[in-house]
């Protein structure tokens, strides 16, 4: 089997996605009430179709089921983002 050695930058580009991953991982797990109160005044003042901007001041303002899933989904995607970034970073070092 044969492993295709990735470029440098493309590692270094997973990686920095990783580590805003990570970090708004961070900010539904610990800082829950600001990242909610920022993400409502940014919602409520981009410019958007009225259908898109009123679903998400909805969806943001019922602040349980919010966060419950970008707990859950922040979660999955961090797990995910550091196994590809993983493999990306042992391609790089043993691939051809």
């Amino acid at each position: 089997m044969t492993i295709i050695k990735p470029s440098l930058f493309f590692v270094i580009a997973v990686f920095m996605v990783t580590l805003l991953s990570l970090y708004n991982t961070y900010k539904f797990w610990f800082d829950a009430d600001n990242f909610q109160k920022q993400s409502l005044k940014r919602a409520k003042n981009t410019p958007a179709f009225p259908q898109v901007k009123s679903y998400a001041v909805q969806k943001i303002k019922n602040k349980r089921a919010w966060m419950t899933e970008g707990r859950v989904m922040g979660t999955i995607m961090s797990i995910i983002m550091i196994i590809l970034t993983s493999f990306l970073i042992v391609a790089l070092f043993i691939g051809q």
